[in-house]
């Protein structure tokens, strides 16, 4: 036939385990992270890993677990050989860190590695090769464990080379991964060691609580266990007064295994819902252990990703770990007022001041206004106890001490007429927005369906001329805006207000009702279910300005250390700054 018009080739062997290695090993870390996992899978108690010029010129893994046979030694860099699996079903049901055959095979295809290892009660080997051909095999003094040494990293692939990350950025990224594997696995003695130094250590036997510490540089953390049917979630989050403007720092582990998954970290966000603005967020780690089954652990070539068969349940489960070990740490302790988490507070106590005073006559907007009625004084000296953490176990960084401590919390004075000044037991500064303090109390009363707002019946009544939607609106929610102070009726085509909350008798009436029902029809747009509720808060919450006797910020401050979050309001803004007397001598040099 003469000419041959084929278009289609067989790559020859070299080629094809480049290509090959390519979708394995895209850069140093992925050569970090199989090693590190093949290490755990083998029994390993202590690993450590070494890293030379952001592990292009040197990654050496060396570990205490079972070791390779040496006859095995071969099988260990071809494709598809594994210990792992022998059957399609094995893949789907395998408790490993995953199984594809391919990672000592792709990382030797384009570097030089050396395997040494020893299996109790067999001889040691040495196995070495060079851009995926096998150099030697031979007997080595090796004690029982294994060691992986690769060299001069896509050395033989120049233009694989050339996209990489610089040296110092790829040493980072496998610094960071190293805290979130260390984080996913904190049975094991971990030592990472960068160009000769030591860069991050896990000690044996720590916790989650200890590592995610020194991960996050961080000491107040929440730590949650909790399980539903097979599934175990472990989350170790932080307090939602820390806020993040990335979302770098939720960590998610699957049995084990480091995973990029966006649903998962969604579900970690909105567990902070209402307690964080948009565009911030939390730093967090969650450790899922999963049946086998209920996952696809190999549906990326480098691991990185898991198909889970019921994601919207462990989305959804997830979510409520982590707003129920915010909502016990909430209700339970009161650790982010002391800087250096030294104690369980389990209640509030608020200690004599100098001047008398006599308690005022109005309903106030930072007192107990929703009864309808005024209060009798409370006593200079009294004691909010705060309800205990049940299960499931709850900590929090520092030693628990006796239910009955308590921590004095003095006001001193109001400044600028936006904030609140206490004093703690031991001496330290608490700063109170009084008006995100407010807001954050009204919301949650409004949510329990506890609050009866005073209302005063107007002697002239407003009529308000609202859209056909906005008045449809107000007419079936009549009843729950009574419940808040607001009365109103059809007055032709338009509606006449003839009862507001006592806190808007000083303010235009007229104007923050007609915003209050703006924002509650704009959040139904939005599907904010509780908007409408964060509007009334909002509205009728002591303002920044509004003056307020001693009396009145005592029983605002009391109200909040009550409150199930007394960090942040619902929109997601801090409500307290602390800063401990330490912190305080620091600022003097003392």
């Amino acid at each position: 036939m003469g000419e041959n018009n084929t278009e289609i080739y067989l790559l020859n062997s070299i080629t094809a385990a480049k290509i090959a290695a390519g979708e394995v090993v895209e850069r140093p870390l992925n050569v970090v992270k199989e090693l590190l996992e093949n290490s755990l899978d083998a029994g390993a108690e202590k690993i450590t890993l070494e890293v030379n010029k952001g592990g292009f010129e040197l990654i050496r893994v060396t570990d205490d677990g079972k070791g390779i046979l040496y006859d095995d030694l071969p099988l260990t860099v071809e494709r598809f050989a594994t210990s792992k699996a022998r059957s399609v079903e094995d893949v789907y049901n395998i408790s490993t860190f995953g199984f594809r055959g391919e990672a000592l095979f792709a990382t030797g295809a384009v570097s030089r590695l050396t395997i040494r290892s020893k299996r109790e009660g067999d001889k040691g080997g040495e196995l070495f090769s060079e851009f995926g051909e096998i150099k030697h095999i031979l007997e080595s003094p090796i004690s029982k464990g294994t060691q992986v040494t690769v060299e001069d990293l896509f050395a033989n692939v120049s233009v694989r080379k050339a996209f990489q990350k610089s040296e110092r950025g790829s040493l980072s990224e496998i610094a960071k991964f190293i805290k979130q594997f260390a984080l996913a696995n904190y049975n094991a003695e971990i030592v990472f060691i960068g160009d000769g130094e030591e860069i991050f250590r896990v000690y044996p036997k720590s916790s989650m609580l200890d590592i995610a510490v020194k991960v996050f540089g961080e000491s107040r953390l929440i730590y949650s266990l909790s399980s539903f049917q097979n599934t175990r979630i472990a989350v170790c989050i932080s307090n939602p007064m820390i806020q993040r403007k990335r979302r770098d720092s939720i960590f998610i582990g699957v049995n084990g295994r480091v995973i990029r998954d966006q649903p998962l970290i969604q579900a970690v966000i909105q567990g902070y819902f209402r307690m964080m603005p948009a565009g911030s967020y939390p730093m967090a780690a969650a450790d899922i252990r999963i049946e086998p089954a209920a996952l696809d652990a190999n549906i990326h070539p480098a691991k990185l990703e898991v198909r889970f068969r019921s994601a919207e349940a462990l989305f959804g489960q997830l979510k409520i770990s982590v707003e129920d070990a915010l909502k016990k740490f909430n209700t339970g302790t009161f650790p982010a007022l002391q800087s250096d988490i030294d104690s369980f507070v389990s209640r509030v106590s608020f200690s004599d001041n100098k001047s008398a005073y006599n308690p005022p006559t109005r309903p106030i907007p930072g007192a107990d206004a929703f009864t309808g009625r005024n209060f009798a004084p409370i006593k200079r000296s009294f004691g909010v106890k705060a309800k205990a953490a049940p299960a499931p176990i709850i900590q929090a960084l520092g030693e628990e001490k006796e239910a009955e401590e308590t921590a004095a919390i003095k006001v001193i004075a109001q400044l600028a007429n936006m904030y609140i000044v206490c004093e703690t037991a031991e001496g330290g500064l608490i700063i109170i927005d009084q008006h995100v303090a407010h807001e954050r109390v009204l919301y949650e009363r409004y949510r329990a369906g506890t609050a009866q707002n005073a209302s005063v019946n107007l002697l002239e009544p407003i009529v308000l001329n609202f859209s056909s939607e906005e008045k449809e609106y107000l007419l079936a929610k009549a009843v729950e805006f009574s419940r808040f102070g607001y009365f109103y009726e059809l007055f032709g085509t338009a509606l006449r207000l003839t009862g507001v909350p006592a806190e808007l008798l000083k303010k235009d009436a007229e104007r923050e009702f007609t915003t209050l029902v703006h924002e509650a029809m704009e959040n139904i747009r939005s599907k904010a279910a509780d908007g409408a509720i964060v509007s009334l808060s909002c509205h009728n919450a002591v303002k920044a300005g509004d003056p307020l006797s001693v009396w009145e910020m005592e029983k605002l401050v009391s109200d909040l250390f009550n409150a199930e979050n007394p960090y942040t309001c619902p929109h997601g803004r801090p409500i307290i700054f602390e800063m401990s007397r330490e912190e305080l001598a620091k600022k003097f040099h003392r």
